[in-house]
Order: C-alpha cells, then sequence, then structure tokens
C-alpha cells in the first residue's frame, strides 16, 4: 500500500542525525505554548519569549491581530492544529493584511494593529501543538531566521 504526500514512519531524521546539536550545557529559548478559543484576545507579554506556538483550529480576529503584533517584533508563530492533523499550508509575508481577512473582522476595522506587512503563522503541519513547541525551541537554539524556520517545519 502506497501512501502520497506521507512520509514513512522511520524516514524522520532522529537523535544524533537531527541536525541540532546539543550539549549538556545547551540553554533551549523560551518558547510559549498557547490556546486559542472563542472570545479569546490572545496573550500579553512583559517580555517576549523567542517563539510562540499556538494551538488552535481558529483565532479570533482579536487573536490574530494581537499574533501580528507579536509577529512584528521579531517572534516567531507557528500554528498547530490540536491533535496534530492540520494541513495548512505556508504563505510568505504579504505587504499588509488581506482584504477577505479585515472584512471579516469589521467590528475591529479601525485597530492600528492591520497596518504594516502581514506575517502568517509557520504551520506546524502533521506535529501536535507539544512537539512543534519542541521544534521550534530547537531550531531557534540554531537559525532565528524565517526562512530557516520554514525548512525546518517542513523537514520534520
Amino acid at each position: 500500500m502506497r501512501l502520497i504526500g506521507v512520509q514513512k514512519l522511520g524516514s524522520f531524521q532522529h537523535t544524533h542525525q537531527s541536525g541540532f546539536p546539543l550539549t549538556s550545557d545547551t540553554q533551549l529559548p523560551v518558547v510559549d505554548l498557547v490556546f486559542s478559543y472563542s472570545g479569546g484576545s490572545g496573550p500579553s507579554y512583559e517580555e517576549l519569549p523567542a517563539g510562540v506556538v499556538v494551538t488552535a483550529t481558529n483565532t479570533t480576529c482579536a487573536e490574530t491581530l494581537t499574533f501580528q503584533e507579536i509577529a512584528r517584533q521579531g517572534v516567531p508563530i507557528v500554528s498547530a492544529f490540536p491533535t496534530g492533523e492540520s494541513a495548512r499550508r505556508l504563505r510568505p509575508v504579504q505587504d499588509a493584511a488581506p482584504d477577505w481577512l479585515r472584512e471579516s473582522c469589521s467590528h475591529l476595522a479601525d485597530d492600528p494593529r492591520w497596518e504594516g506587512p502581514w506575517i502568517w503563522p509557520l504551520p506546524a503541519r502533521m506535529l501536535t501543538p507539544q512537539k512543534a513547541r519542541i521544534l521550534l525551541m530547537l531550531a531557534l537554539s540554531t537559525n532565528p531566521d524565517r526562512e530557516a524556520l520554514e525548512l525546518i517545519f517542513r523537514k520534520y
């Protein structure tokens, strides 16, 4: 039986072959794991974490704007489906929020967070939120660049 679009078990790089050099004194960056919920407005931080993994099937308009505000400060946001069965696609950074999204959030039309580049969350693909958090911690310990993070989340 052949499965299309699914890697066979055992085809991922593990342990010493993973490409993440860890030593006994490696300090992994702080990555927050947050849950989206109906009526939520997103997290607020006194000190930003190195990354954020959002557990969500969808986010509210207020959460979306809060995550944009965090992402524009250089914090990578990863979106993970609660069961790890997300098929979300990677979207490039855009110059502005897409009209369809802005129109669906008309009650926040005057919010200044709509202005500026629109940074889509990185999809966790088939990872559970907990595994996405660990992968983001490992990835940020080697290279915090968005392109590198995109490649890592595609690979694992």
